[in-house]
């Protein structure tokens, strides 16, 4: 959570599970059509190599985003997100990769050499 004077902020982290599909669900600044050609950016925090995944998507209550390709994902990689509706960002967010048996509602930044991890 940051605080900007009197307004909050709160980043909630995307979850993927390597060996699990890859499907999570995001509420956007502005729904799209179904019609709609999205954009979906990955990148990698630490390198800051980009993806440009294949995916699918449905409009619901909220945007359910669906990885159609598995990318180069590896365990404990962290992502920044951005989905496009044409030019217009219609989400920023984060996302984690983990293994299907790691506790996510438990988890605690821990720090070695001066990274964070989980």
């Amino acid at each position: 959570m940051h605080c900007y004077g009197f307004f909050y902020t709160f980043f909630k982290m995307k979850v993927l599970f390597l060996d699990k599909p890859l499907i999570f669900y995001v509420v956007p600044r502005q729904y799209p059509s179904e019609i709609d050609t999205l954009t979906l950016t990955l990148r990698k925090e630490m390198t800051s190599e980009v993806l440009t995944p294949d995916f699918t998507f449905t409009v619901g209550k909220k945007l359910r985003l669906t990885v159609t390709e598995q990318p180069d994902f590896q365990v404990g990689d962290k992502y920044e997100i951005e989905i496009k509706n044409n030019i217009d960002v219609i989400y920023l967010g984060k996302l984690i990769i983990v293994n299907s048996d790691t506790d996510v509602q438990n988890f605690e930044y821990t720090t070695q050499n001066g990274r964070f991890t989980y």
